[in-house]
């Protein structure tokens, strides 16, 4: 008998720890200064950046896990 294994709880977790590390991101470009520390700046947009894309993988790939489990079903 096939088993499946789904890692979706610490997936979800890791994509709740992302936004939150994004809204810190980008509260901190809000109270920065952008004119008296534009490579502070830019380091941080980059940061933002990458952990956005990060967080979005995740959740791609959590889409994908649930469109697979919904035609999995579907089919049963």
């Amino acid at each position: 008998m096939a088993t499946l294994y789904f890692k979706v709880s610490s997936d979800w977790e890791q994509v709740v720890k992302l936004r939150q590390e994004c809204e810190r991101l980008e509260a901190q470009l809000k109270k920065m200064d952008v004119n008296k520390s534009p490579a502070a700046a830019k380091a941080l947009e980059t940061q933002l950046a990458s952990t956005r894309q990060q967080m979005m993988g995740l959740v791609t790939e959590a889409a994908k896990a649930g469109a697979v489990m919904a035609q999995m079903s579907s089919s049963a």
